[in-house]
């Protein structure tokens, strides 16, 4: 390892609080909604493209809510929780972030929403801990998948971080199914729906965007995984499976 990356592991590393201590956060306004964000980072971008109806088909196909219940695995600052929060302000609207870092800002940005619950976890296949790491892509590439990958030969570990499963979810809270599964989690969907979990087929609207540049595979395990629903694939790596 070179010595600007053996540098960047250590301070990565050890200093993940320090970090959030000083870390600067300022409020902007996107289309009438107040956030924070921080500057020079994704934020502001990620915000755009949320408030932007980029979760419009998704919200359309859950229409009328079975269940009152959705999921935003993949957090980050809070803004998909947001538009998925407004448009159904009667259903509980679960977040799971596993960065410490980037949950500090979603919290602050969902504080007005009742309906919606913060978790900072990661969702997983199985109930436990696993790592989190950086990829070197910016506050919203941090991933579960620490092994080698094709865009990043050397994640940097930042902290340990505790997973959830679907189904404990759905036990937690008491539910029988999901309206929207929204799943932005950086490669890890590869290991999440590997396994054809039962889940799926309980879960009415999937948007996803499926990573096969970090995991090669992503997406022939999401087709597996969701045979027999209508997927229908959007701009980039997004897909929308129906039911």
């Amino acid at each position: 390892m070179n010595p600007l990356r053996r540098a960047k592991r250590l301070i990565t590393g050890t200093r993940v609080f320090r970090r959030l201590k000083v870390q600067k956060i300022e409020q902007v306004i996107i289309n009438s909604q107040r956030i924070y964000v921080r500057p020079n980072s994704p934020d502001i971008d990620v915000a755009r493209a949320c408030f932007d109806g980029e979760f419009e088909p998704a919200i359309e196909a859950a229409k009328p809510l079975q269940h009152s219940f959705i999921i935003d695995a993949g957090g980050y600052i809070g803004t998909a929780a947001i538009v998925l929060a407004k448009a159904f302000p009667t259903a509980t609207v679960l977040t799971l972030e596993p960065s410490i870092e980037n949950f500090y800002v979603l919290k602050k940005n969902i504080a007005p929403f009742q309906n919606i619950i913060a978790i900072n976890k990661a969702l997983a296949s199985t109930v436990g801990k696993c790592a989190l790491v950086n990829r070197w892509a910016g506050q919203w590439g941090f991933s579960t998948f620490e092994d080698i990958s094709i865009d990043c030969p050397d994640p940097v570990k930042l902290h340990s971080t505790e997973t959830v499963t679907i189904p404990s979810l759905l036990e937690q809270f008491g539910q029988s199914g999901i309206d929207i599964l929204k799943l932005d989690i950086e490669g890890a969907e590869h290991g999440l729906l590997s396994t054809m979990p039962t889940w799926v087929a309980k879960t009415r609207v999937i948007f996803a965007e499926l990573h096969d540049r970090i995991l090669p595979g992503c997406e022939v395990v999401f087709d597996r995984a969701t045979r027999g629903r209508h997927n229908s694939r959007g701009y980039g790596e997004k897909v929308l499976s129906i039911v």
